[in-house]
Parts: structure tokens; C-alpha cells; sequence
């Protein structure tokens, strides 16, 4: 069962995150970036899901892919909850856990596609600089979380020590428009949050 299509986000300097490394998810209902070719995603999903179920395997699966010019190369198969899954689950308000262990005990969900009716996105934030989360940062994070246009995840606790390159934190949107937009002003706001505690 096809619980959602999301596209990987992989080295945005927007986020800080290097070269190759993964840095957050988009889940866009119109597919654009597939080039509107769904039913060639389908049909590329369609015969991985078969392979499968052919191998026994049960529950949550996520699926890896590189997806261009019209082909599909099969990059990896992760037999537990994805990262990306958190986006599907937002949309549907029900705990992908929740889905895993009943697909394991054989009770499997509808496709999900038709219930996801909005655009959502989810970034990690690296730190550009090094830094120890002070209790007023930490306090400034926790009130900015709820902000207009999202949702602050993975929020460190005061005193965490920081280096250059390592993850500070994750947002979320559902921002219909342009969600990476969205996410890439909170970020710039976080960073010049961080870049004032340190005068």
C-alpha cells in the first residue's frame, strides 16, 4: 500500500547541511518536480512494492529513489519508519506506528494518497558557526515554535554544545505556496538569533 511520495532534500546550503547529506523532505501534491509524469512513478513503485512483498517484508518501508529523465534507479530499501514519514503523518493525524503494527499483524491501511491534501515540508538546520544553547535561546526557540508558518522539532536543551556542521534543529511547514521558502526564512531567522547571543 502507497502511503505518500515525498522528495528528498540533499545538500540545500540554504540549511547548512554538506554536500550529499540529507537535510529534510517535501511532500508536493502535484508532483511537479517528477516532471508530471506520475503514472511512471507508479508503475516504478508498483513493481518495487511487488519485489516486496515477494521478500516478506512487513510494515513501514521506505523507499529510496533517484528519479530523472524518465528512469528510476532503485538507491535504498529502509525497513523501518523513514524520516519522511513524519510529513505523511502530519497530513493524515494518525500514528504511522500505529499503521506499522497493524500492517505486521496483517491489517493493512487504504492508499493514503487521496487524504493528503496539502503541501508539506520538513528541514534540518546546521550550525554555521560553533555555539552552546543558552537558557535565553533555548527560552526565544520554545516561544518562536508555534510561530505563524510551522512547527520547530528536535529543539536542543540549554547547554547543549554545538559544532559547525551539526544539526541545531528541524521545522516544519504546511505552508501551501512555497513551503521551502517558508522554512528558509526561519532559518535565517534562527541563525541571526544565534549570530546576536554570540556578541
Amino acid at each position: 500500500v502507497l502511503l505518500g511520495v515525498t522528495r528528498q532534500l540533499v545538500g540545500e546550503p540554504w540549511t547548512g547541511a554538506r554536500p550529499f547529506a540529507y537535510c529534510g523532505s517535501l511532500l508536493n501534491l502535484d508532483h511537479a518536480w517528477l516532471g508530471g509524469d506520475w503514472s511512471f512513478l507508479r508503475n516504478c513503485l508498483s513493481a518495487i512494492g511487488n519485489m516486496l512483498v515477494a521478500l516478506g517484508a512487513r510494515g513501514i518501508v521506505g523507499v529510496d529513489m533517484l528519479v530523472r529523465d524518465g528512469e528510476c534507479w532503485l538507491i535504498e530499501i529502509n525497513p523501518r519508519y523513514p524520516a519522511s514519514a513524519e510529513l505523511i503523518e502530519h497530513q493524515l493525524g494518525e500514528s504511522m506506528i500505529g499503521i506499522h503494527v497493524n500492517a505486521c499483524n496483517e491489517m493493512l491501511p487504504q492508499s493514503a494518497s487521496p487524504r493528503l491534501r496539502r503541501a508539506m515540508a520538513k528541514a534540518v538546520l546546521f550550525a554555521h558557526r560553533k555555539f552552546t544553547v543558552d537558557a535565553q535561546f533555548h527560552a526565544w526557540l520554545f516561544e518562536r515554535r508555534l510561530a505563524v508558518g510551522g512547527d520547530l522539532a528536535d529543539i536542543p536543551t540549554a547547554e547543549t554544545r554545538i559544532a559547525v556542521g551539526e544539526p541545531i534543529l528541524t521545522a516544519l511547514t504546511a505552508n501551501e505556496s512555497d513551503p521551502l521558502s517558508v522554512l528558509q526564512a526561519r532559518f535565517d531567522e534562527i541563525r541571526a538569533r544565534i549570530d546576536y547571543s554570540m556578541l
